[in-house]
This record gives structure tokens, C-alpha cells and sequence, in this order.
């Protein structure tokens, strides 16, 4: 069975964004609560022991925790 997780929820760079001064990103620059990932698709086959991104940015790399698994590869 294959699962598709959401990673984040946010465009492009995500939130705060860098030089950006409206009210969302300056709350996310002071409050870690206020900030937002880049949203990619993860695909996770158990079956398989296999895990994939679909348009993955560097900026997902923090989102890789919300799989909660192990494999015995």
C-alpha cells in the first residue's frame, strides 16, 4: 500500500520569506509557531521499505522527520 503524505504548506521559499516585511513573515521571523515549510509530496511504499519526494526543494529537508518510520533495508 502506498501512502502520500503532504510535506508543508507553503510556495516557493516558504514562511517568512527572506526581505519580506508584510505582517505573516515578520510573525514568523519572531515566533517559530508563524512559520511555514514548502509543501512537496512524500510517497511512502511500506511494501517496498521505499520512500520517494515529488518536488522536493532544499528548503523540505526539515519536513523529513514527519515520516515515522523504520525499515529494515
Amino acid at each position: 500500500m502506498i501512502q502520500a503524505v503532504l510535506l508543508g504548506n507553503a510556495q516557493d521559499a516558504g514562511v517568512p520569506q527572506a526581505g519580506c516585511r508584510c505582517a505573516n513573515c515578520q510573525a514568523a521571523w519572531h515566533a517559530a509557531a508563524q512559520r511555514k515549510k514548502v509543501c512537496a509530496l512524500g510517497l511512502l511504499d511500506a511494501d517496498a521499505g521505499a520512500w520517494f519526494l515529488v518536488d522536493a526543494t532544499h528548503g523540505n529537508c526539515n519536513s523529513f522527520s514527519i515520516f515515522d518510520f523504520t525499515f529494515d533495508l
